[in-house]
């Protein structure tokens, strides 16, 4: 994607014409795009919205290979001369931070340019500025404040939002293209999510404040700049993978860096080393190509941040010993704190004189033996249940309030459902045996359809409804049903219901639109539910099943302000309200 040169033929052809003139057409400015975050856990580009108290320090080494060339090309645009004005860049960053108020965040950075090669400005002559190779950058201050959310720790909310800036003091050296040779400064809005467990995306939307400066044909100034961040924590979340990817796009002068926006990318990873220490590493290209956009750079981070401590436990409560009566049992645990008894395994009598042996439910167990004193029971060898009425099947649920004694079950509210097996659709068939557990149906000979409702050509037992497939049609403002095809929906219904004996009662409900008087459209839903009703008992179903509601316009299904959504909302349905 990247090729060398900027498609500046006749702007660069006077490269090679005199010293004099082409110093006057490189002005410049500070090169590199990259700053390095200031905390070990952020991204090597990207901001978190993070503000962890107390210190933190990172050192971070970046290394840029040809971020600055230009070419010469002629009319037919050969390549005549390629120079590198910056060739290559290498800086090591160490940083401070101290955070507090757990909102806050303060941070300072020292960027060292430590290596760098080039012609600086296109030109080698007596005259032309020597491009330093080891020189001091832009001082860079800066803050943040945690405005919602945290986003890390046992507290972490799946979204949290910061505000930040960058100041740059001009202490660099200019025409070593590391300083504007003026104040910049860059506010940012940090914003992350966790749309998953382990995945996480970090935004920083802001805008680069800074003197304009021109260089050949680029000229560099105000910009706006986003940055995305998007990968997963692995490992017990002490391994995070991710990508990171930079925009800048000018906001003065029709140009920043380059004539249109500039995109740069980063992939690397950050480990937690213990002890609050970091290794972060990552390489990237240039995805567009203007200055500073190298075609190669690699990022390597060593960072701490200070452990959070946990807060020290109360110290244990001083042991007071209480004993009113005087029997050496401490009268927490004396169930006779004020006479004098003996120690007993029973907490209801430790601490007691010693009585005549009970048995208050008079089943021949004394009760200090009896697991269940209140209840009449057995005697078993259980201690746990000695003394309690039978429970054959071992279900909790003794036998004389089991349903289904012989049989393991669980606890119901239904006395005919308690102690056996579960039964959601109370169909007969139990779960396990059912093949369609959520939806009632008859017994089958078929362990695939045991327990399935029964499907007809127009009708289908779904849940807590009969399902029609088609609509059952009236005349109109009448209750008479029309159309062979109502009726072939009703059979089905009335097939269901003969085969379904477990169905002991269906609610025929009548609805209508809101055409009309409400208190007639009640009506008219009630009496076509009756004639549904009638219908079906005419097909041998037992009127005791069968219960007819209209409700009018009350439940509409659909918007009633179109002809398809009236259509709709005129309707029968059918409800097992005693499956």
């Amino acid at each position: 994607m990247r090729t060398l040169g900027f498609g500046v033929a006749a702007a660069i052809a006077t490269l090679v014409s005199s010293p004099t003139e082409a110093l006057a057409q490189g002005q410049p400015f500070a090169l590199n795009r990259y700053d390095p975050t200031p905390l070990a856990n952020d991204w090597l580009r990207v901001e978190r919205p993070n503000t962890p108290n107390g210190f933190g320090a990172v050192v971070t080494f970046d290394y840029a290979h040809k971020p600055y060339v230009l070419q010469k090309v002629d009319g037919a645009g050969n390549v005549l001369r390629t120079d590198d004005i910056v060739g290559s860049q290498l800086y090591v960053v160490p940083g401070l931070s101290f955070g507090f108020l757990d909102r806050v965040l303060i941070h300072a950075a020292v960027p060292v340019l430590a290596y760098q090669t080039g012609s600086g400005f296109g030109v080698s002559s007596p005259t032309a500025p020597t491009l330093s190779s080891t020189t001091l950058g832009d001082l860079r201050f800066g803050a943040r404040v945690r405005l919602y959310g945290v986003r890390e720790g046992k507290d972490a909310t799946p979204f949290a939002i910061a505000l930040g800036a960058y100041v740059w003091a001009p202490t660099g050296k200019q025409e070593s293209w590391a300083s504007d040779g003026k104040v910049r400064a860059q506010p940012t809005l940090m914003l992350e999510v966790a749309p998953a467990q382990q995945f996480y995306v970090t935004l920083n939307v802001g805008a680069m404040f800074r003197p304009e400066a021109r260089s050949y044909d680029t000229a560099a100034g105000t910009a706006v700049r986003g940055d995305l961040a998007f990968g997963a924590k692995l490992l017990d979340d002490k391994l995070r993978i991710g990508a990171e990817f930079s925009f800048q796009g000018a906001l003065v002068d029709g140009s920043s860096f380059s004539k249109s926006g500039v995109v740069d990318n980063l992939f690397g990873f950050t480990y937690a080393l213990g002890n609050g220490l970091y290794l972060s590493a990552g390489g990237g290209a240039g995805i567009t190509k203007a200055p500073g956009v190298p075609v190669a750079r690699g990022v390597l981070r060593f960072g701490w941040e200070q452990p959070q401590e946990a807060p020290p436990p109360p110290p244990p409560k001083k042991l007071e010993v209480k004993d009113r009566d005087g029997d050496l049992i401490d009268d927490e645990q004396d169930a006779c704190p004020d006479v004098k008894g003996l120690p007993s395994s029973d907490p209801k009598q430790n601490g007691c004189p010693k009585k005549a042996p009970t048995d208050r439910d008079g089943d021949g167990i004394f009760d200090d033996e009896d697991a269940c004193p209140d209840l009449k029971g057995v005697k078993q060898s259980n201690p746990k249940a000695n003394g309690c009425p039978s429970d054959k099947d071992k279900d909790g649920i003794f036998d004389d309030q089991d349903a289904c004694p012989e049989v393991f079950g669980q606890p119901s509210d239904d006395p005919k459902a308690n102690g056996c097996p579960p039964d959601k659709d109370k169909d007969g068939i139990i779960d396990d045996k059912d093949a369609c557990p959520d939806d009632p149906g008859p017994a089958s000979d078929d362990p695939k359809q045991n327990g399935c409702p029964v499907k007809t050509k127009f009708a289908e037992v779904k849940g807590s409804k009969i399902i029609i497939l088609d609509k059952v049609l009236f005349a109109t403002n009448s209750d008479k049903i029309v159309g062979l095809k109502s009726f072939e929906v009703l059979d089905s219904v009335a097939e269901i219901l003969k085969k379904t004996v477990v169905i002991k009662k269906v609610q025929v409900e009548g609805h209508t639109d809101n055409m009309g008087v409400a208190k007639y459209n009640k009506d008219l839903s009630q009496r076509r539910a009756a004639a549904v009703v009638a219908y079906l008992k005419s097909k041998g179903v037992d009127a005791s099943r069968l219960e007819a509601v209209g409700y009018g316009q009350d439940q509409p299904i659909a918007d009633n302000a179109t002809e398809l959504g009236r259509a709709k909302n005129r309707r029968v349905e059918f409800k097992i309200v005693d499956p």
